[in-house]
């Protein structure tokens, strides 16, 4: 794999051009979907912001290229990004392009449509309707127009959980999206030595409760960290980053609980099921602010699934169709009383649980998916 400078050389050979916004060393969904193209004997260029996570080894077929993260937010910063992206691919010639989110769409179908080129498109989110959104009419209709206009002009649309698909087809009067579900990859070795528990350093017979992902408003780490004064003797593990890190440790020191919970630098995200494999429940807590969380199924949902994990979660719909099909978890009502009650619920009996996670990750794993994600990159006679 080889990483290059922002406008280096034109790199006309490559056949797939995959853009995205973000840190594409932080996208476990889009590691899975570019090492599987290479293993199948494309050449993809990988077309990301820049950001801080180290680079993971990746396929000698793949390269990537990054612009520099754009200051600011709202118009402006779309507006950069977009230029951006429109200049990195103006060095390209490839017959296929990937539009990895609707940010970089406008720029990847427009570079399609002048060479002539495929154009697929991974709706992994609602994004007319995400968090920051809510209660600005003018910015979803924004958002929704602009997806509008161009998710017709792909071949392939993909998206993540049922209820998106269904959405996007009857909102844009498209056919239904391809779902592919954010499932591990398990095919591929760790490459850690170690797991959450030892590196905490916790006897097995203590209670401990993971949280993987982004540590900020909106997903119930508050709420988490809020319950550790009604569950004794739980500890409360944070497995990544985000800007309420410090919050969460003040909290816990005011409310005497700091020994009980500890904050984790995140680990690849290719190796997220076997660091977590250690401990005893996996909670992911969106809170249900907006549509998309309503119709989400986040990463962490099938990490803790491939780990063997039960799940306890916020009551959404798509993530509740899933546990109750599999009985993985337990919804938690909002509050923190709730949800510490529903944690000692699955801790007191686990087993019923974990046999219905393991359930889970046969079903939703990379390998199942992968078939289908990389048949619409197949070129066309």
């Amino acid at each position: 794999m080889e990483a290059e400078p922002p406008y280096g050389l034109a790199d006309a050979g490559t056949d797939i051009a995959f853009a995205m916004t973000g840190d594409v060393y932080r996208n476990v969904r889009a590691l899975k979907q570019i090492r599987s193209l290479a293993a199948r004997g494309h050449s993809v260029t990988a077309l990301s912001l820049a950001g801080d996570a180290p680079p993971i080894a990746l396929p000698d077929a793949v390269r990537v290229r990054t612009m520099p993260f754009p200051a600011g937010s709202g118009p402006g910063w779309f507006l950069d990004v977009h230029r951006g992206m429109r200049d990195m691919l103006s060095m390209l010639r490839p017959r296929h392009v990937h539009a990895s989110d609707l940010y970089v769409l406008p720029a990847c179908a427009a570079h399609a449509r002048a060479g002539s080129r495929r154009l697929s498109y991974d709706a992994r989110e609602l994004y007319p309707h995400v968090a920051s959104t809510a209660g600005k009419p003018w910015s979803t209709w924004f958002w929704r127009l602009l997806e509008g206009y161009y998710i017709r002009r792909a071949h392939t649309v993909f998206t993540v959980s049922n209820r998106i698909a269904d959405h996007l087809a009857k909102m844009y009067a498209i056919p239904r999206p391809t779902i592919i579900f954010n499932a591990p990859d398990v095919r591929i070795p760790p490459t850690v030595r170690t797991d959450i528990r030892s590196t905490i350093g916790l006897d097995s017979t203590v209670p401990l409760v993971v949280h993987a992902g982004q540590i900020r408003a909106g997903r119930g780490v508050d709420l988490l960290v809020g319950a550790l004064p009604m569950m004794p003797h739980i500890h409360v593990a944070l497995l990544g980053y985000g800007p309420a890190v410090e919050d969460m440790r003040e909290l816990a020191r005011a409310q005497g609980t700091a020994s009980r919970l500890h904050v984790l630098e995140p680990v690849s995200p290719m190796d997220v099921p076997f660091f977590i494999r250690t401990a005893d429940v996996g909670v992911t807590l969106l809170d249900d602010s907006c549509l998309n969380h309503r119709y989400a199924l986040p990463n962490k949902l099938f990490d803790y699934f491939a780990a063997g994990l039960p799940v306890v979660a916020s009551d959404l719909p798509e993530i509740m169709d899933v546990l109750r099909r599999f009985k993985a978890g337990i919804a938690a009502r909002p509050g923190t009383d709730q949800l510490g009650q529903a944690i000692l619920d699955v801790i007191r009996n686990p087993e019923p649980f974990r046999d219905g996670a393991r359930a889970a990750s046969s079903i939703f794993n990379w390998e199942a998916v992968e078939p289908e994600f990389c048949a619409a990159f197949q070129p066309r006679t």
